[in-house]
């Protein structure tokens, strides 16, 4: 009987001093390699970083030192709909280079 998991993406890292201030893919160009469906994003880096899904607009701001945790929904609607962050998904980050580091983890069901 098939049986649903949890697994892991390979963590995404984008040094600090590549960062310019326009958008940047982060895990371009090939994207989430599967739909997700929580995202952290952590910004150890010593500047402000602004996030975008579309590569125009800014769709959030990470402080120096925080993380912004984007769960979405993994529960079945009454029309067997999930809320999850398409697979290919690139991820934009634009800031003042500094020094540290940007990372994206991400977490995605599969049938075992």
């Amino acid at each position: 009987m098939a049986q649903n998991r949890v697994q892991a993406i390979p963590i995404i890292s984008f040094a600090s001093a590549d960062l310019t201030t326009s958008f940047q893919a982060l895990n371009g160009p090939a994207g989430l390699p599967a739909a997700c469906f929580a995202i952290h994003v952590t910004n150890t880096t010593s500047t402000t970083v602004s996030i975008s899904f579309d590569g125009i607009n800014t769709a959030d701001v990470i402080v120096t030192d925080t993380r912004i945790d984007l769960p979405f929904q993994t529960n079945a609607q009454p029309t067997a709909w999930t809320a999850l962050l398409p697979a290919g998904q690139i991820i934009y980050a634009k800031a003042t280079a500094g020094t540290g580091t940007l990372y994206i983890s991400g977490y995605y069901v599969t049938q075992t």
